[in-house]
């Protein structure tokens, strides 16, 4: 234990820092609010008030990102005795139980870091091709484009298909071929691009809408053999008028960020390393894509 404070102390001495708070004690953050925020987020919220007093996280994606703060000072002990000792207002209280009682619906893991809709019981069509329309474009970054979507739907735009190119079976020769979940209204509320390889068919990536018609979260997934080698997701905002960025996470085998740029933050944007392969090692990257 005093060996591993050590080195966190001797990080945080060498570490550039930055002056990055996200908890704001005096906002009243609202159900509406937190329900547009990932795990990660909520996380960070509801960890900042400990950080803030020297907690030691067990966490190495907490440990990394309060390391490289100019403020934070772990303290030596255990945690117990450290927490124990520790005192916060009602409102810090009141705070964190709710950032942790919404992280709890949610999963450590990217793609189930999100609240998205349950696909679960919706109606599922098979298309040779699907088009786009409504187009709203975004910028993003180079790790969107790098994977594509293909000769399919776009990635910044609504998705609506072609009867003419229904497949009335589960399984088609077709590569790739594209899963569309259906609501009861007539709505997409997702839409994936399968392959078909050697041990079966294989995940390319999905484009998840709301109901408002905007994209709302994508994370194109190259799989093979169930090795995940890309991360890229990204939570939008708004709608077909007028959607923007929220909230996005990249990145590879080495290395995954999230970048935050809309939010009840203290301050925005700001940019979280989740995996760092120098310092956390496979393990880490296993848990965090959820392999």
């Amino acid at each position: 234990m005093r060996a591993t404070l050590s080195l966190l102390i001797i990080l945080f001495t060498v570490a550039p820092g930055f002056a990055l708070h996200l908890y704001q004690p005096a906002h009243e953050y609202t159900d509406a609010e937190l329900a547009e925020l990932n795990w990660f987020e909520l996380t960070l919220l509801a960890s900042e008030p400990y950080a803030r007093q020297g907690f030691v996280f067990d966490s190495d994606f907490l440990m990394n990102h309060y390391l490289a703060t100019d403020w934070y000072g772990p303290i030596h002990g255990s945690s117990e005795h450290i927490a124990a000792a520790m005192e916060f207002t009602a409102k810090e209280q009141q705070d964190m139980a709710r950032f942790k009682e919404a992280a709890a619906k949610l999963k450590g893991t990217y793609d189930g870091c999100w609240p998205v809709e349950d696909l679960g019981g919706l109606e599922v069509r098979h298309y040779r091709d699907v088009i786009s329309a409504e187009f709203t474009k975004l910028e993003l970054p180079a790790p969107f484009y790098e994977l594509g979507t293909g000769g399919g739907i776009s990635i910044w735009s609504s998705p609506i298909f072609a009867d003419r190119d229904l497949i009335t079976t589960d399984r088609t020769d077709a590569d790739p071929y594209y899963r569309v979940h259906v609501r009861p209204d007539g709505t997409i509320a997702a839409v994936e691009a399968l392959a078909r390889g050697d041990e079966g068919d294989y995940f390319l990536w999905e484009a998840r809408y709301d109901r408002a018609g905007a994209l709302r979260l994508f994370h194109p997934v190259y799989k093979r053999g169930g090795w995940t080698s890309k991360v890229a997701i990204a939570a939008f905002a708004g709608g077909p008028e007028d959607t923007r960025i929220r909230c996005l996470i990249s990145g590879d085998l080495s290395r995954i960020e999230m970048e935050v740029r809309d939010g009840p933050y203290a301050e925005l944007p700001f940019r979280v390393t989740l995996y760092d392969q120098e310092h956390d090692g496979p393990e880490a990257y296993g848990k965090l894509v959820g392999d």
